[in-house]
């Protein structure tokens, strides 16, 4: 029995998808002056393996991207995650934003995958499509499954494991992704708390903190113009920005005051007010 269960861990965690490490082809994509750079992995993809894309675009400032999603068309290839990064500006005074997206093979044999088409403005531009290669792990694994017990004697076992090698899976990624989300939560609800209790002189302190982790750049306090240029970078309602800006302000207006004119908190309740409006979940 201990034998059985032993190879069912063994296919198991065999099958569980991955990334590999691998060199990168470089395709380059222009419409006027928005360009998108698309960076693909180049290695012998497996059924069970993860396939990651990396996309940057640039363009002058005066509009935002807006990359591929969950119901884009990837062709033979499903959806797994993404992640954008926030606006920055380079040494051209251009934006530049990268976009990570992560898919699923299907079944092996040679795929085209499409081509993927990035908003900015008015403007569509759809990256190069090409070609890629998915190998089959089933006859390895059928080789080292012969390897380990019988399967002329054990067939019924066998057909077992590979039923419940999907279930087992798609467990793994509910748990994975749930985990996710419930330590991104435990993490706001920490800074909301540090906020709410924090002492005056720390408020701002702790709010960049959170802006830091919410729109991936770092940033620290060094006074309100600086928090004023970092919200340009991020994507934050106007209205919104000029209402942090606005209690950074307050704040540095009533930071040298005596500490019992500050017994209301009401600083401290707009930090926690806003914090609580920007909360990011992806």
């Amino acid at each position: 029995m201990l034998f059985r269960i032993s190879v069912l861990i063994f296919l198991f965690v065999g099958c569980l998808p991955k990334e590999k490490e691998s060199k990168w082809a470089f395709y380059e994509t222009e419409v006027g002056d928005v360009t998108v750079s698309l960076m693909v992995p180049e290695y012998a993809l497996s059924t069970v393996d993860l396939l990651r894309l990396e996309l940057t675009a640039e363009a002058p400032q005066g509009s935002e991207f807006h990359f591929p999603d969950k119901q884009s068309d990837y062709g033979d290839f499903s959806y797994f995650e993404s992640h954008e990064t926030s606006l920055k500006l380079n040494s051209k005074n251009n934006v530049v934003q990268n976009f990570s997206l992560v898919v699923e093979p299907g079944l092996p044999g040679t795929h085209k995958f499409p081509a993927l088409t990035v908003l900015y403005g008015n403007k569509e531009v759809k990256t190069k499509p090409f070609s890629i290669d998915v190998s089959s792990v089933l006859s390895e694994d059928d080789k080292e499954v012969k390897d380990i017990v019988d399967l002329s004697s054990e067939t019924s076992f066998s057909s077992l494991v590979l039923a419940f090698i999907p279930v087992f899976y798609l467990l793994f990624l509910f748990l994975k992704r749930d985990n996710f989300f419930d330590e991104r939560k435990e993490f706001f609800e920490n800074l909301l708390k540090r906020m709410e209790e924090a002492q005056f002189a720390e408020l701002p302190k702790v709010f960049c903190e959170f802006l830091s982790e919410n729109y991936c750049d770092k940033t620290v306090y060094t006074g309100s113009d600086a928090i004023e240029n970092y919200l340009k970078l991020v994507h934050i309602e106007d209205a919104l920005k000029k209402e942090i800006v606005s209690v950074f302000k307050a704040y540095e207006e009533n930071r040298f005051s005596a500490a019992e004119t500050i017994t209301d908190k009401s600083i401290n309740g707009r930090f926690v007010e806003l914090a609580n409006r920007l909360k990011v979940t992806k």
